[in-house]
């Protein structure tokens, strides 16, 4: 592990007294230059929650790119001893697998790192059907909780373009689905909650004048994101170099990006996670529209 400066200690030291009020936001942002160690300080921060945590600190680590987020989840990893680190980790990157993939197993640290394109369906600018992985996971769990709506759009509707690994895909999730009544209930939930479906409406006659199958798959996916994160429920939320994605600090989300969002942030819940922003200088703090057009 990596010996902290001064000026990188000291940093720390405030993040860690803001994340203690309890009457305040939990929020904190440490703008520096690059090189001068800012993944060091969240290493830090992780290791010192962590001996306040009773069972394993869950940490959401979100990067601009799945390169950079490898390369850095290996930093803060440090603090553990190597063959400790697999058993901390999570295999996949994305919030819309993790509901299905087996969770890490140290008894102190789980970490999980995403990315805002992979991970936010209904972002706007990203690809909304994701890819065939995703897809086939919902495919188990539509047929599984709603056949009819297969019956009526077909087998093949969350297949989109997908050739040769399409079929052998659904076969693995089914695997992982299958006899999984907890979640079932919970993606259940999270997709009535996605469609805005009241009490005693069902699903398949609801979606019935939807024609546009990209967004359905959409939406379809943004249900299971949601659901990931009420089921993990990080403690620590890390934004890193998080002026490429400013867009998800906007306080002006729709409906259904508010519903990743917002948890990431931890809007209305009553426990919500710190969140820890991290940016290279300079930083312009946010401003108006008005402000930005003069």
């Amino acid at each position: 592990m990596t010996k902290l400066k001064p000026f990188q200690e000291a940093t720390a030291k405030v993040v860690l007294e803001a994340f203690r009020q309890k009457e305040g936001s939990r929020r904190f942002l440490v703008a520096d230059e690059v090189g001068l160690g800012k993944t060091v300080v969240a290493q830090d921060v992780i290791r010192q929650l962590m001996k306040r945590k009773q069972g394993p600190l869950v940490v959401f680590y979100v990067c601009s790119s799945l390169s950079i987020a490898s390369q850095n989840k290996a930093k803060l990893l440090e603090i553990l001893d190597e063959d400790e680190r697999k058993r901390a980790t999570c295999r996949v990157d994305r919030l819309t697998l993790m509901p299905a993939a087996e969770r890490p197993t140290h008894p102190s640290l789980h970490l999980y790192t995403l990315t805002p394109g992979t991970s936010l369906p209904v972002r706007p600018g990203v690809r909304r059907d994701g890819k065939q992985e995703e897809r086939a996971l919902i495919h188990a769990l539509v047929e599984e909780i709603w056949p009819k709506f297969l019956t009526e759009r077909g087998e093949d509707f969350f297949q989109r373009e997908a050739k040769c690994w399409w079929h052998d895909w659904v076969e693995i999730q089914r695997d992982k689905v299958e006899d999984k009544r907890r979640l079932h209930t919970a993606y259940c939930k999270s997709v009535r909650t996605e469609f805005n479906l009241g009490k005693g409406q069902r699903l398949v006659p609801a979606l019935r004048e939807n024609e546009s199958a990209l967004d359905l798959i959409a939406h379809f996916r943004n249900a299971l994101a949601a659901s990931a994160l009420d089921e993990i429920r990080p403690d620590l939320v890390i934004f890193d170099e998080f002026q490429r994605f400013r867009d998800l600090l906007d306080p002006e989300v729709d409906r259904a990006a508010a519903r990743v969002v917002g948890k990431l942030r931890g809007e209305a819940l009553a426990r919500p996670p710190a969140l820890l922003l991290l940016s290279a200088t300079p930083y312009r703090l946010y401003s108006r529209r008005w402000e930005d057009a003069r």
